[in-house]
């Protein structure tokens, strides 16, 4: 891990469109809510606990927090433009309503984390164009969900326009 603690000094890059940060010890995400037209964040392996300071950076198609220390889906209203989201390998507990209006999400991995409800996965029938879900993942692990029989058959049942569950291809014949 790098002695990286906060982001600062990137006032000036206005026009930046990707930006890592990664396996550091950034604990926040602030300093960046100025980089408007951001269209990539990468802030996997540091120690953020809270999503803020993002609802400016409605460009964003992917966004990367894997690793970290998340315990809420919060802070992602906003980003409607939003296709990818990694939020494996955190503490989440919920999922709620918290991506309702992430209506261009694509891909979603949450592996690693502690969902554990039947019900709760439900929230997700309401992300139309989510094709690739992820509860359960060789690199993050897999959520306690996964241990309920015919988690997998469930999921595909409510969430029919998959074409990848958990990082395995869905053949289209079902």
């Amino acid at each position: 891990q790098q002695a990286i603690t906060e982001v600062e000094g990137l006032d000036a890059l206005v026009n930046l469109e990707k930006l890592w940060l990664c396996e550091t010890n950034i604990a926040r995400i602030k300093g960046i809510s100025h980089l408007t037209k951001l269209r990539s964040l990468h802030m996997y392996s540091n120690r953020i606990r809270i999503i803020e300071n993002v609802s400016t950076l409605t460009d964003l198609t992917t966004l990367w927090l894997m690793d970290n220390e998340i315990e809420v889906i919060q802070g992602l209203e906003k980003l409607v433009s939003l296709e990818q989201l990694l939020l494996c390998r955190n503490r989440i507990r919920e999922i709620g309503s918290s991506l309702d209006h992430n209506s261009s999400m694509v891909e979603l991995n949450l592996a690693g984390n502690s969902l554990w409800s039947f019900k709760d996965l439900l929230n997700l029938t309401r992300c139309a164009s989510l094709r690739k879900l992820s509860f359960s993942d060789p690199d993050y692990g897999d959520n306690p969900v996964c241990e309920l029989c015919n988690y997998q058959t469930y999921v595909f049942f409510h969430l029919q326009q998959l074409s990848h569950m958990d990082t395995m291809s869905i053949p289209e014949e079902g």
